[in-house]
């Protein structure tokens, strides 16, 4: 079972540093953003300035790096992903 849980952890670290928006929509790692990353903010205030240049659809975001930064510095997120790709 260890061998496993590392093989779906690589796999899923190349999908997300090697393959990014090709793997997830925008939009998922919006989603990813909003649920996992800003609720650990708790100055709402901060909050609502962080969704608002996320939702903006004016803005450009490089996608592949934002899902890049959260995972690196959030890693238990990855481990989160794999669990919910191992179902």
């Amino acid at each position: 079972m260890g061998i496993d849980i590392y093989n779906n952890i690589l796999y899923t670290i190349n999908n997300i540093i090697f393959k990014g928006v090709e793997r997830m929509l925008a939009q998922e790692i919006k989603s990813l953003l909003s649920e996992k990353v800003l609720t650990q903010i708790k100055d709402k205030s901060i909050q609502n300035i962080i969704r608002g240049i996320i939702f903006n659809s004016s803005n450009k975001i490089d996608w592949d790096d934002a899902l890049y930064r959260v995972y690196k510095n959030m890693p238990e997120l990855i481990m989160e992903e794999v669990t919910q790709n191992e179902k």
